[in-house]
């Protein structure tokens, strides 16, 4: 049930504020000396030199713990971690880092925890003298659910970078490169290293989507924008080891001076075995969890780190006493935690679904307390439908969570054909970046038209579209908005079959390569003919790279002259055809476009409410934005948004008294995440934060309050 906003007297809060603040800068006045770690060094890239990162107050608790632990035990172990990677070596080199923070930790931070996520990060740097440190990013998104203005992350980016972010792990559900471009400059702006994560997709009937010598080609895009060091982010834990071998293999040939880094799942029970391969075959880096492992996390850090020590595998001497006691910590609070207590054996079904692990714990959490678990098994099933008509996406946060909410959706009654989650509707129209493969087109339509309409109600209870015109936008099923929607698919048809064109020349291109290779070639044909005989009998399945090739071939012919007919004039609306800048110039919803009258002139009824006064120009021209297809990163069409947080937060300080002016650095904190929390789908969860903070622990959950006076001490336990 969601918390209702508590709203106590003026005087009282501000009180509480007063208190509040100390503890918002204390970490950053008292943090002591910390080695600067030079951004090229903090991971070997030589063949045999492998490092255990460990990440338990981040992904094994987010995996395992459904991401609810509490702030006290995220740095009660924290304090623990220090004595596992201090430099052992004349060298001074940490021997391994470790993920304390991104992912959904902000998010819970603010809607949970009570805790400002950028003091809770330092101080948690305060506890790590020794240690760099490193976090989850979802690239235009941020650490939110939705993407961002680029003046944000940079703001978020350089924010983070002072309170002790060493190594950005920057990934994209979409593994569109263009969707990276942002995050890298600003990373390397701010000192600090850039981690190029490839998101891995489920095992999928068509394993040419998902290929090694793609993965090669996506790397050799971030490489050119500045990446560190690689990394392959297998969120459902369906990498097998052959295939993490190749992998490693192939990146490693072309980016031999870049350290290569694996991040699995247990659920299917192949991590240790993904993990062994990948480093035998040249990788550097694993991830793993040393409290709360296995189950939808990941492997054990000791286990794995005692396997590579046997091999006789530069490890970097970390202290296995100091991961042993950290572990055995984590053992004493799991009873708290009813989640981390759940049996989770290895479940190959994993290989279907794609369920990544850091949303299965959360979303079976969500579903048994509000007494639904009998839908568990349903949505993977329905998670399938929802993916192949989503473009098959890789399911890692935000899109994880999207098909598995408009699957969960369905399954209680919602129509699937309409009424989307907003973050499904973003895929189908293009706000997440390139798909692998076409959106269903009807489904796509139907997008379109709500994201449309939705804007028009807005305008229409603004009292900016009036009279016949507010009419026909609130009409059901309106044909006014669906000829909008129309307009604009015929300016994005070209630009849509390029892109589409340029998917499949590059497959074709890689599969050639592929055919090259006996083992590499051998590898994917194996994987073709386990998915043409495991399909129902008189499903037709690719059986060969051969028979693939031929298919994209037969594809790509089709395209071209789907793009010759697109490129003309010669249908009835007599549209011209735009550019691709040209078209994004609309998407951008203003009047500057000097083809926004043509579109304006092509619709008759747009027109006459114009020419009337029931619909102004630069509200005409915003219907049209949104009735477009998103061909470029969602975020290029995005205002600058800082200041107008930074007013926000100056205007509730005033209307509220909160004491949010007692600090610079506080103020530019809660101005960052308004700009990124702010319009979140929990229902006033930003404003909730500011107003109750810590000081009210009656609106917290009890798991994250009553906890901060019953948790063992590590060193007393």
């Amino acid at each position: 049930m969601l918390l209702s906003v508590v709203r106590p007297p003026r005087a009282v809060r501000g009180i509480w504020h007063q208190t509040a603040v100390h503890r918002f800068c204390a970490a950053a006045a008292q943090e002591p000396a910390r080695i600067q770690f030079d951004p090229s060094s903090i991971l070997p890239h030589e063949m045999g030199d492998v490092r255990i990162i460990s990440n338990t107050t981040r992904d094994a608790q987010q995996s395992n713990c459904s991401a609810e632990m509490a702030h006290e035990h995220r740095q009660e172990i924290t304090k623990l971690i220090d004595g596992c990677y201090e430099p052992t070596t004349s060298s001074g080199q940490a021997p391994g880092y470790e993920q304390v923070w991104g992912g959904t930790v902000p998010m819970f931070d603010i809607w949970k925890r009570a805790q400002n996520p950028f003091d809770s990060l330092r101080q948690q740097v305060a506890h790590l003298p020794h240690t760099p440190t490193s976090m989850l990013f979802r690239s235009n998104a941020g650490n939110s659910m939705s993407n961002l203005p680029y003046d944000v992350l940079d703001a978020f980016i350089k924010q983070s970078a002072q309170a002790g972010m060493n190594v950005y792990t920057n990934f994209d559900a979409h593994n569109d490169p263009r969707n990276h471009r942002a995050v890298a400059e600003s990373v390397l702006k701010h000192g600090a290293h850039y981690q190029a994560a490839l998101s891995w997709a489920v095992f999928n009937p068509d394993p040419s989507i998902y290929n090694v010598q793609w993965a090669v080609d996506f790397f050799r895009e971030c490489v050119a924008m500045g990446a560190h060091s690689l990394y392959v982010k297998d969120p459902s834990g369906v990498l097998t080891p052959e295939m993490a071998a190749c992998l490693t293999r192939q990146v490693k040939e072309a980016f031999p001076e870049l350290p290569l880094v694996f991040h699995t799942h247990y659920q299917t029970g192949y991590g240790y075995m993904t993990y062994l391969e990948a480093v035998k075959a040249g990788a550097n880096g694993i991830e793993c969890s040393l409290g709360f492992p296995d189950g939808a996390g990941q492997p054990y850090s000791l286990t794995m780190l005692r396997v590579f020590e046997d091999l006789g595998y530069n490890t970097g001497d970390p202290s296995k006493a100091a991961m042993h006691e950290l572990s055995e910590f984590c053992k004493k609070m799991r009873p708290l935690y009813p989640q981390a207590n759940l049996m989770r054996t290895p479940d190959i079904g994993v290989e279907s679904s794609g369920i990544a692990g850091g949303q299965r714990s959360i979303l079976d959490k969500e579903l048994r307390d509000v007494g639904q678990p009998q839908l568990i098994p349903e949505i993977d099933k329905e998670v399938l439908n929802v993916r192949t008509e989503g473009g098959k996406v890789c399911q890692v946060t935000p899109v994880a969570d999207t098909y598995a909410r408009e699957a969960m959706r369905r399954l209680r009654g919602g129509d699937a054909d309409k009424e989307f989650v907003a973050g499904y509707a973003g895929i189908l129209v293009g706000e997440g970046g390139l798909v692998k493969e076409p959106v269903c087109p009807s489904k796509q339509e139907r997008a379109l038209f709500e994201r449309a309409q939705d804007l028009g109600l807005q305008l229409v209870d603004q009292g900016a579209i009036t009279g016949p015109a507010a009419m026909a936008v609130k009409a059901n099923n309106s044909d006014f908005i669906y000829e909008l929607v129309h307009t604009m698919q015929h300016f994005a048809r070209p630009i849509m079959i390029q892109q589409r064109h340029v998917e499949v020349t590059s497959r074709i291109s890689q599969l050639q390569l592929i055919s090259e290779d006996a083992l590499l070639l051998a590898s994917l044909d194996r994987k073709f003919d386990l998915f043409r005989r495991n399909q129902p009998s008189g499903s037709e399945a690719c059986a060969s790279t051969a028979d693939k090739l031929t298919e994209l071939r037969t594809e790509l012919t089709e395209l071209e002259a789907a793009s010759e007919h697109a490129n003309s004039t010669t249908d009835a609306s007599m549209l011209p055809v735009l550019s691709q800048h040209e078209y994004e110039v609309l998407l951008r919803g203003t009047a500057e476009s000097p083809h926004a009258q043509a579109v304006l002139e092509s619709i008759p009824r747009a027109a006459e409410f114009v020419r009337e006064g029931h619909m102004s120009a630069v509200g005409f021209s915003k219907l049209v934005a949104r009735a477009g297809y998103v061909t470029c990163p969602q975020s290029d069409l995005l205002p600058p948004a800082m200041h107008i947080s930074r007013k926000a937060i100056e205007d509730l300080e005033d209307a509220e008294l909160l004491g949010m002016r007692e600090s610079t650095l506080l103020q530019e904190d809660l101005s960052i995440l308004h700009a990124c929390y702010n319009k979140a789908a929990i229902p006033n969860m930003y404003l909730n934060f500011l107003r109750n903070y810590r000081e009210d622990l009656k609106f917290w959950p009890s798991l994250y309050t009553c906890l901060l006076y019953t948790s063992p001490s590590p060193r007393d336990s």
